[in-house]
């Protein structure tokens, strides 16, 4: 099937940003389809767990085998084979039809509504869909997540017997404090909410032919800001590129105007020093640019050989400098005693941790974040003699 311009996996960035819908259909098909490294990664993953879903076989038994031109490893493996599990289970408990890639199409909502679920186990009342994430940098959370709740939703739009609907994603190679495999429940009527005040007004809105552009996480993955093409990013580099004004002139309006010209400035600059990296990799001379190693600090052989014999690292140095080559024993940070394998860890941390006072930065305002108010200039200068 081919990809819908307002593909669920997109969701993110078509709901934020209406006009990149437009911007993209202008780019040649080869930029609108481009698929990295990583995209490839993660296709060959979601082929092989597929394989293994339907033909019920162990990844293990898939490792060597090559997907969408990726050969499958065993620390591959391992990662699809959580999700497979995590799949069959839901299917061994609920029992009813499961679906493996299986293409869906909801033209009675919208015209682009189609697109292809990794998974799903249907067995009414109840209904469980999966999504597999194979990436370790960015987490991808199950809560309020558009684009699983758009997969739901051209599902299950024309099939009210569902009513408990369980939306999970799978992400084995990213740690998270729920572990790799979180859930959102929703009642069908929650889910349909949803679908008419939010996802079906933000699919109308990029039908506009001034359908506005705006920056934010989702420039991040867009094939206009890859492509370097973004007009929103152009009119941040016209800024830029002029004599920068004397800020503390401008009104809170203008600062407000030139602030959210800063997030398209910044993704602009990480795809351009992306595709420099690209190309000097493939073995393009750039005239001012060198390839050189990344900086890394220094860390100990872990086999030395002292006298002849070999010997390990830490018995060498005790051997030379006794107790002052170690460190003591020291409490470890809350974050890493939450992950240590004790049932109290967790309940323990949030008994005796708290965030300390570290002073005031910016954030934007998503809605969700509670902000504060400056401290008062004589709460600053409290206990201070003048």
């Amino acid at each position: 099937m081919a990809h819908s311009p307002l593909g669920a996996s997109a969701h993110l960035r078509w709901e934020n940003c209406p006009g990149s819908v437009r911007e993209i259909a202008k780019l040649p098909e080869e930029l609108r389809n481009y698929e990295s490294e990583f995209a490839k990664e993660g296709t060959a993953m979601h082929e092989a767990s597929a394989l293994a879903l339907n033909a019920g076989l162990d990844m293990s038994e898939l490792v060597g085998r090559t997907f969408n031109g990726i050969e499958i490893t065993g620390e591959l493996a391992d990662f699809c084979q959580e999700y497979v599990d995590a799949v069959r289970f839901a299917h061994e408990l609920h029992g009813g039809e499961l679906l493996v890639e299986r293409s869906i199409e909801a033209s009675a909502l919208h015209k682009d509504a189609y697109g292809t679920l990794d998974a799903a186990v249907l067995s009414a009342p109840v209904a469980c869909i999966f999504d597999l994430k194979g990436g370790e940098g960015i987490v991808v959370e199950a809560e309020d997540n558009g684009q699983f709740r758009q997969y739901a939703w051209m599902l299950l739009h024309d099939k009210p017997e569902f009513t408990d609907i369980v939306l999970t994603v799978v992400q084995p190679r990213r740690e998270h404090s729920e572990g790799f495999l979180r859930s959102e429940t929703l009642t069908r009527a929650e889910l349909e909410h949803w679908a008419n005040t939010k996802m079906l007004p933000a699919m109308r809105a990029t039908e506009s032919e001034n359908a506005p552009l705006k920056a934010g996480e989702w420039c991040r993955f867009c094939p206009v800001n890859k492509a370097l093409a973004c007009p929103k990013t152009e009119q941040a580099f016209g800024f830029m590129s002029n004599e920068p004004p004397k800020f503390e002139v401008l009104s809170d309006a203008a600062l407000l105007d030139q602030l959210k010209l800063v997030k398209a400035a910044k993704f602009y600059i990480a795809a351009l020093e992306g595709e420099r990296l690209k190309r000097m990799m493939a073995g393009a001379k750039l005239p001012g640019w060198l390839l050189v190693p990344k900086r890394a600090d220094r860390i100990f052989r872990q086999t030395v050989e002292v006298n002849g014999a070999p010997c390990g690292i830490e018995e060498a140095a005790s051997r030379w400098f006794g107790k002052e080559a170690f460190t003591e024993p020291a409490l470890k940070s809350p974050a890493q005693l939450e992950k240590i394998k004790h049932p109290e860890a967790k309940a323990f941390v949030a008994r005796y941790a708290y965030k300390p006072e570290n002073g005031l930065t910016v954030a934007e305002d998503d809605g969700k974040t509670v902000g504060v108010e400056p401290p008062k200039p004589e709460a600053v200068f409290a206990g201070v003699k003048l």
